[in-house]
This record gives C-alpha cells, sequence and structure tokens, in this order.
C-alpha cells in the first residue's frame, strides 16, 4: 500500500486496479505477464514505472510466482520493491560515465592507461589521431618502445617512474605512423594493483608548434642580445671617437682659464666650456641609456657627502637660473644624514637632470631642492628628495609619458628649449636601480613637482666628514705638484698627448711619451718610472695588452687608463688587465690631479 500512495486502512488493491499504475505499460500486462511465465517458467521478474494517484512517479521491482492445480493457475504471488533512488543513482552515473568518455573522445589532449607488460590499454580519439592512427585497435597492434624517437627513452621513464612513485611529467619527441615526428609533453601517474600490475594513467599534448615558437624566441633573443652588444661596441667606438676631439677643445679651454685669461677672454673660454660641456652631457645621456637598457649598470657604495654634493649642483645651477630671472634654493631637512654609502655618480646624476629641468622650464619664478628623512636607524636612512618648480608644468595626459626615452611634452619643446629627451628616461631607471620609483606632480602652467625615495646606508661614525664637490673632489682642494717623479704617458693621438704633457709639466712631472704599447714595453725595459698613463686604443699594441705585459716585470708600479669609455665592460677588462684605476676623457684637472695624488707620494702644493 505505501509503495502505491494508499493510506492504512483503504481498501486492498484489486489486481484490475493495481495495473492501472503502470504508466508506461500499454495493455493487459496480467496477460502478458502471464504468457511470459507460461513461455519461461513460474517465475517472473522485471522492473516497471507506475504513476500514482497525486501525479508522482516511481520505479518498482516486480517479482511473481504463479501456482497451478494441475493444468490451470489458480494463484499468483509476487512482490514489489521500491527502486526508484537506486534507478535514479543508476542513471546519474551512467550520465557521468558517458560524459566523462564524451570529454575524453573530444578534448584536444591525447588520454591514456597504459601497463608495463601489455603496453596500451586504453586511449582517446586525441591520442589516437595525434600517432596518426585510424583506431585505438590498429595502435594497440604497435609496441610501445616504436612510439618513441629515443628508443631507451620509455625504460628509462618507466624506471624513473618507478622509483619515484609519484606524477611525473616530461617533454618527449615521438613517431607518428608516417614516420614524422612530433614533440608532445606529457603527464602520468603510476598506480599499482594488488596483484603487482603497474598501470599508468595519463595525457599528452602536442606541443610541436610551441617548442617550435620557443626556438624562435632564443633565436630572437640572441639576436638581439648581439645586437644589444653591438650597439654597444659601436656606442663604445664612437664614445672613443666624439670624446677624443672633446677631450682637447675641453682640456685646452681648462688650461687656458687655469693662465688668468682677461675678462673678455674670460667670458669667452666659459661659453666654450659650457657648449662642450653641454655636449659632453647629451652624449653621456645616449651612452648611459645604452648601457641601463643593456643591463650593464653596476652602482658602488662609496662615502659621499650627500648634503655637500646637493649643495654643489644647486650652485652649479645658479648662473642659468639667474638668467632666467629665477630663483633655486635648497633645502635641507632635519635629521637627513650628511655623509651616507652610496653611488655618487648617479645620485648626481638623477638630481643634476631634475634639477637641470627644472631651471630650463622655469621663466621669471622659483626651484627648489629638498631632502627630507623619512625614518632611519643604526645602518640605513631613507631620505626623501623633492624637485619643484613654478615653471610651464606638464599636461596631465603625458606625464607618464616623458620618461619614456626621446620623449618630451610636446613638439614645441625641443625646438625651444633644446635637449635629448633621454634625462628623465635615464633618471627613472637610475632610481629604480636603486630600488626606488620616482612621481611627478604637475599642472600646465604652475610648475612641476619630481619626488623619489631612497633607502641609503649610513658612512660609519668614524668616517672623516670630507667636503666633496660634484666631482667627488675635496671643496678646498688645492693642485699638488710631483717634483722629481717621472711618467710614461702612452697615447697615439697628437692632440691628446699636447695637452696631458701640458697637465704633467704644469704639475712638475718629467714625461717620456710612447706612441703605442710596443713602445711603452721597451721604453719601460730601459728607463724606471713611477706612473705610467695608459691609452686603451693604439695601433701595434693596445693599451691592454702592454699593461699585461708590463705587470710581469713590474708589479708595483702605477698603470692608470686613460679612456673615453664609461662602459662597463671597459672597466672590468682595465681591472683584469692589471691596471690601477682610470682617468675618463674628457679629463678633468681636478681629478686627474687628485688620482696622481693617490697613485704618488704628495709634493708641494702649487697656485
Amino acid at each position: 500500500l505505501r509503495i502505491f500512495g494508499r493510506k492504512p486502512g483503504q481498501n486492498h488493491l484489486t489486481i484490475e486496479e493495481s495495473m492501472s499504475y503502470y504508466a508506461d505499460i500499454d495493455g493487459n500486462l496480467l496477460t502478458r505477464t502471464m504468457e511470459q511465465i507460461r513461455v519461461e517458467g513460474n517465475r517472473t521478474e522485471d522492473v516497471h514505472r507506475i504513476k500514482l494517484e497525486d501525479g508522482s512517479k516511481r520505479w518498482v521491482k516486480v517479482v511473481g510466482i504463479l501456482e497451478w492445480a494441475g493444468e490451470t493457475p489458480v494463484r499468483m504471488a509476487g512482490m514489489l520493491q521500491d527502486i526508484t533512488e537506486e534507478k535514479k543513482s543508476r542513471e546519474e552515473l551512467e550520465a557521468s560515465k558517458a560524459l566523462l568518455d564524451s570529454i575524453n573522445q573530444n578534448i584536444g589532449d591525447g588520454v591514456y592507461r597504459s601497463s608495463e607488460a601489455e603496453g596500451l590499454l586504453y586511449a582517446n580519439k586525441a591520442l589516437v589521431r595525434m600517432f596518426g592512427y585510424h583506431t585505438l585497435e590498429e595502435m594497440k597492434q604497435v609496441p610501445s618502445s616504436k612510439l618513441y624517437v629515443n628508443k631507451d627513452y620509455r625504460e628509462k621513464l618507466m624506471a624513473g617512474a618507478i622509483q619515484s612513485g609519484d606524477r611525473f611529467h616530461d617533454e618527449v619527441e615521438y613517431f607518428r605512423k608516417d614516420g614524422t615526428t612530433f614533440w608532445g609533453s606529457f603527464n602520468s601517474t603510476l598506480t599499482i594493483e594488488p596483484d603487482g600490475t603497474k598501470i599508468f594513467d595519463g595525457s599528452v599534448r602536442d606541443i610541436t608548434e610551441l617548442r617550435k615558437a620557443r626556438e624562435e624566441m632564443r633565436k630572437a633573443k640572441d639576436a638581439a642580445e648581439k645586437a644589444t652588444q653591438v650597439k654597444a661596441e659601436f656606442l663604445s667606438t664612437m664614445s672613443h671617437e666624439i670624446r677624443t676631439p672633446m677631450n682637447a677643445v675641453i682640456g685646452m679651454t681648462e688650461l687656458l682659464l687655469m693662465e688668468g685669461p682677461r675678462q673678455d677672454q674670460l667670458d669667452h673660454l666659459q661659453t666654450l666650456k659650457f657648449s662642450a660641456e653641454n655636449l659632453l652631457n647629451i652624449i653621456n645621456d645616449i651612452l648611459d641609456y645604452s648601457k641601463i637598457e643593456a643591463g650593464r649598470i653596476e652602482l658602488e657604495s662609496l662615502e659621499i657627502n650627500l648634503k655637500e654634493l646637493t649643495r654643489n649642483i644647486v650652485q652649479g645651477f645658479r648662473p642659468k637660473a639667474r638668467e632666467n630671472r629665477t630663483t633655486i634654493e635648497m633645502e635641507w631637512g632635519e635629521g637627513v644624514p650628511e655623509i651616507v654609502l652610496a653611488d655618487r655618480v648617479r645620485i648626481s646624476q638623477i638630481l643634476s637632470n631634475l634639477v637641470h629641468n627644472a631651471v630650463k622650464f622655469t621663466k621669471e619664478g622659483c626651484v627648489n631642492l629638498c631632502t627630507r628623512l623619512v625614518h632611519d636607524n643604526e645602518v640605513t636612512a631613507t631620505i626623501h628628495f623633492c624637485v619643484c618648480d613654478t615653471g610651464i608644468g606638464i599636461p596631465e595626459d603625458r606625464q607618464q609619458d616623458i620618461f619614456e626615452r626621446f620623449t618630451q611634452a610636446n613638439s614645441t619643446i625641443t625646438r625651444e628649449y633644446g635637449g635629448t629627451g633621454l634625462g628623465l628616461a635615464i633618471t627613472k631607471k637610475l632610481v629604480e636601480l636603486m630600488g626606488g620609483s620616482i612621481q611627478v606632480k604637475s599642472e600646465l602652467n604652475k610648475g612641476s613637482e619630481f619626488t623619489f625615495t631612497l633607502n641609503l646606508k649610513k658612512a660609519p661614525q668614524d668616517t672623516s666628514h670630507q667636503q666633496v664637490n660634484e666631482n667627488g673632489v675635496d671643496a678646498e682642494f688645492e693642485f699638488a705638484s710631483f717634483q722629481g717623479k717621472r711618467g710614461l704617458l702612452v697615447e697615439d693621438n697628437a692632440m691628446n698627448v699636447k695637452l696631458a704633457h701640458r697637465f704633467l709639466t704644469r704639475w712638475d712631472i718629467i714625461t717620456d711619451v710612447a706612441g703605442n704599447g710596443q713602445e711603452a714595453l721597451d721604453m719601460v725595459a730601459k728607463n724606471k718610472y713611477d706612473i705610467i698613463l695608459m691609452d686603451l686604443q693604439m695601433p701595434v699594441m693596445d693599451g691592454y695588452t702592454a699593461a699585461q705585459l708590463i705587470r710581469k716585470s713590474n708589479p708595483d708600479i702605477p698603470i692608470l687608463a686613460l679612456t673615453a669609455s664609461v662602459l662597463f665592460d671597459v672597466q672590468v677588462r682595465i681591472k683584469a688587465s692589471g691596471m690601477n684605476d682610470s682617468i675618463l676623457k674628457p679629463i678633468n684637472p681636478k681629478e686627474f690631479n687628485q688620482k696622481l695624488q693617490r697613485y704618488l707620494s704628495q709634493g708641494n702644493t702649487s697656485a
């Protein structure tokens, strides 16, 4: 009664009434059941769906036994079992199996099952097609070992999988049916059955095109690196070629300025020096960006007087600011350490670029370079730098673009103000190399504010607080003379020889000249020198080779490279060849004299 939805106390069902519940049966179920019993025997078993009075449906399993009186059936007894939930679970399971089989057969990846002893047991359509076969049975006929280009790989793979006992993957080259090959990325899992059978379940993805793309990317990367190297070498050569005449122009200007010119001559010489140094700055911008792009910048960590450095930068731009009728000031924040360990050249470059831009783009206004201590401890100090101005400002939609190379706020900037468009790009990359980030706030015709924060190491407490200028030379620097010292100048360019010889003679150094490395070797063998100044690029024998050979017989003599190249690779080669230091062309007289002081005994100072 419960199966048919009948309540207790309701009348028992007659056979005719019960037949009305069988929803999916047409005709006389009882007659057909009796006929089935007559044919098959006294017992029947079947599954039917019934429909209850409330309209719901259920699945029932019917088992019936027929009793006979002679040749006449007189009674049928049976049992009904509600199997609705069981039927539902079975249908869901079958649907899941069908779905999984559909997925396996239609996904792009090949799916397989194999055993160590029997080889391939199962493969979906994708795997069969991947290997160029028509059916699974056809593919099963091929020994698994023949699918691998590397004949021994399968055995090694099996052994490794069995040893690891876990999921494993690799990239393998396979044979197709037609003999062509393809690369597949496979993932597999090992399962060991109770009887010891080793079963491998996994998938294979065709990565032939991916590997081709990888190889093309590798070749492109190699080509790009080669092109970068060629560009670096080209820039190094061009740097040398351009700096050689610049060395003579700036050096001779320095000498004339040191010889007490008249006021009218002084004005001309200062204009000449400013123009030459401006051209040199443009060259340096191009070289610096090339070095940064190639990842060839290495930061130093040396003691610098940060306060004095910023003061000298501001002081250096005062003449240009006065031309623009602009005031320029520095504000040093409370608690900011004056002496830190950092890369003097790069910090100077960052601040100089920002201050230079602020002064250049500000007419009849003000420029400020400010520092502020964010926080510090015994080892480091986090310092916030800000360069702000009241200049022309930057449109909001161009404020991020200005940090891109060769980009300025608009096309008229270059024509009106000049510049390469590299200064801010270099500044941004240098700040990032030092672990910071740079931001800009600006409003058109109201000014700009560039800010960045650096975490710098503090100098040891017992460090001498020596004042330095923007060139790294003592603020109270005096040129030294070196009476009684003898030097060898190795240089093939006549103008460079004349310039360096004038400086050395002015500082009382007796100087011999060699035109190439071989001549230098011959002269060192015959004479005793206190110092050697060595050009790098020369005919017959270059400076690197000459320095290495001189070092073998003269381990202690100071050898200073004279180089126009600022590339990191050149500095590495200088050290590797045994040279002590380098002097950059165009020669800065103060830096030149200071390095001579470092490697020679100091004599009397000269005016």
